[in-house]
């Protein structure tokens, strides 16, 4: 069982870079994966509308193929990081896998992913904080591992993105490994000559016993 380096990077408006850490180890706040948005004012009275994408990493150093690969993450809570997104949105998380390298980075916002895992709906009925996201990797994680990548990249974010200010907060990220079982031994095939020989060992022990 591994468990995620988790941090949240923004940006500053739809369609830019990543530009900050809402949440980070490096700034003492890490292990919140928040997705979203924020709106606030800025000292100039501008309003700035950020977009916050929800990272985990996993160091696959010392780690081998695996028979079963399975990803899980819980929901914190509904709501965001800050009072201006303190509630949930109604809509699509997207979970992209991309190779990491064990290390909070700005640029983990916009990395190109590897893989897509698939999309979840999320919602203020069905979920308030608690409720554990279980997946399956196996396929994603062993690739991985044969193209010896240092860490697992998970990075959750809102698509399409909302028009709020209204975000999901969730952490807890774990995988968990089933160790492959080693392949059988080969098994050894007498050779044509050796058969032969076997068969001639028999009909002679047969002649014996008469």
């Amino acid at each position: 069982m591994t468990g995620g380096l988790t941090f949240t990077v923004a940006n500053d408006g739809p369609g830019l870079a990543g530009s900050h850490f809402h949440s980070s180890t490096l700034t003492g706040d890490g292990g919140f994966a928040e997705v979203g948005r924020l709106f606030f004012f800025d000292d100039n009275g501008n309003e700035v509308r950020e977009e916050s994408r929800g990272l985990s990493e996993f160091d696959l150093s010392g780690l081998g193929t695996a028979s079963e690969a399975i990803l899980q993450f819980e929901v914190l809570f509904p709501g965001g990081l800050f009072l201006e997104n303190e509630n949930p949105f109604d809509g699509i998380i997207a979970l992209l896998a991309y190779e990491g390298d064990n290390f909070e980075s700005i640029g983990d916002f916009q990395i190109t992913p590897t893989f897509a895992l698939g999309d979840f709906p999320i919602d203020p009925i069905n979920f308030s904080g608690g409720e554990i996201i279980s997946l399956d990797i196996t396929a994603l994680y062993n690739s991985f591992i044969a193209d010896g990548v240092s860490a697992l990249g998970i990075r959750l974010e809102n698509a399409p993105l909302i028009e709020g200010s209204q975000a999901w907060t969730f952490g807890n990220f774990l995988l968990t490994t089933e160790v492959a079982p080693p392949p059988p031994p080969p098994t050894d095939i007498p050779e044509p000559a050796t058969l032969g020989l076997l068969g001639l060992g028999a009909v002679l022990a047969l002649r014996r016993k008469r």
